[in-house]
């Protein structure tokens, strides 16, 4: 299920033109409704509008994530400022795409957050090239050894999955190439999150590249 949340129908019906084709879809259009919505649903994935009343950037999200820790949320705006954008990133947000987004266009970005994978502006790219690079410099410099021992907690099929989400696969492109399913593909990687203490696929990238640095 995909819970829609916007005051704005018009905004609402020219999303859910796209996908009615392939989801059940939801609406809240208020913070309240969408908090006890996230807490008694548990949607798959929710398309939350930047602009809902009372809503707080970064820091309403990290409370949604506790309301529902497994729903993967994507959010919508007029424009983001690239800051902005890596910022809702960092916390765990799968992507950010703009109101005015073509509805098939939506529907690809559901399929690729549905797959694991992130959804990102393209004015974003390079901010976050550069923030990956920062970090595995970072992340070498001050924990090299220690992010070597972490890395052989994990089964030799864990540490597989984990490199081939640090080339950027996603779930299903790991399942194809391992010969497995979408299921164990999942289920591996919440036990490798498990074992090194993160909580989301673009952490474990710049994890698995940092220590290979």
């Amino acid at each position: 299920m995909v819970l829609i949340a916007s005051l704005v129908n018009e905004l609402v019906e020219h999303w859910g033109n796209g996908l009615r084709k392939t989801a059940a879809i939801r609406r809240v259009n208020d913070l309240a409704s969408l908090e006890k919505a996230m807490a008694a649903l548990k949607p798959a994935l929710l398309i939350l509008d930047m602009d809902l009343p009372g809503f707080s950037g970064v820091t309403g999200i990290a409370a949604l994530q506790k309301l529902s820790p497994t729903t993967r949320i994507l959010v919508s705006a007029h424009a983001f400022d690239p800051e902005e954008e890596l910022s809702l990133l960092r916390v765990g947000v799968m992507g950010c795409f703009r109101k005015e987004i073509d509805p098939d266009l939506l529907n690809r970005v559901v399929t690729v957050v549905r797959e694991g994978g992130l959804w990102v502006t393209r004015s974003l790219i390079p901010g976050l090239i550069e923030e990956i690079r920062t970090r595995h410099q970072d992340k070498v410099r001050t924990e090299p050894a220690k992010k070597t021992n972490d890395l052989h907690q994990l089964t030799p099929r864990e540490q597989e999955v984990a490199a081939l989400v640090g080339m950027g696969s996603s779930n299903k492109q790991i399942a194809r190439k391992l010969d497995i399913s979408d299921r164990t593909v999942k289920a591996h990687l919440t036990t490798i999150f498990q074992k090194l203490n993160i909580t989301d696929r673009l952490h474990l990238a710049l994890y698995v590249n940092g220590s290979e640095s």
